[in-house]
C-alpha cells in the first residue's frame, strides 16, 4: 500500500526531466506564407500561464490564465515587420538540445516553450538560453508596438 503511487511519481518525475526537442524544419519559404505562428509560453498549473502568439499579419494575441480566475485575452496590432523580425531572430539563434536538458526536477516551475520557424524549444526548469531567447523576442515585439 505504501508504494501505491510509486509508478505515478516515477512517470511524472521522468516527464519533468525530458529534454526539449527541436522540431524538424518542414516545408520551405517564410512563415508568413505558411501561416505559421511564433509562440512564447511561460507558466504552469500552480501559478497560471501566459501565452503570446505572434501571427504573420503582425498581430500579437496574449492569453493569460490565472488559478481560480477566468482567462483573459488581448490582441494588439503591431507595426508592420514585427513577425518577420521575430522569425529572422528565432531562426538565427537556435538553442542546442543539450543546453535545455535538465538534470534536476522543478515540480513547481511549469514550463517555458518557444516555437515558430520550424523550431520548438521546451524547458521544465529555468534555463538562461530560454530566458535570453524569450527576452530578445519580447524586445522585438516591444520595438514594434
Amino acid at each position: 500500500m505504501r508504494y501505491q503511487f510509486a509508478p505515478f511519481l516515477l512517470t511524472f518525475g521522468l516527464a519533468c526531466c525530458a529534454a526539449a526537442e527541436e522540431a524538424p524544419v518542414t516545408g520551405g519559404g517564410s512563415g508568413a506564407s505558411s501561416g505559421e505562428v511564433i509562440r512564447i509560453f511561460q507558466g504552469g498549473g500552480f501559478s497560471g500561464s501566459t501565452e503570446k502568439r505572434l501571427t504573420p499579419d503582425d498581430r500579437l494575441v496574449i492569453t493569460k490564465i490565472r488559478p481560480h480566475k477566468s482567462q483573459s485575452v488581448a490582441t494588439l496590432h503591431l507595426r508592420p515587420g514585427a513577425y518577420d523580425a521575430a522569425l529572422r531572430y528565432l531562426r538565427a539563434h537556435p538553442i542546442a538540445k543539450e543546453k535545455l536538458a535538465s538534470t534536476s526536477i522543478c515540480l513547481d516551475y511549469g514550463s517555458d516553450e518557444i516555437s515558430g520557424g520550424g523550431m520548438f524549444y521546451k524547458a521544465v526548469c529555468p534555463k538562461d538560453e530560454m530566458t535570453a531567447l524569450s527576452d530578445a523576442l519580447e524586445q522585438i515585439i516591444s520595438d514594434h508596438q
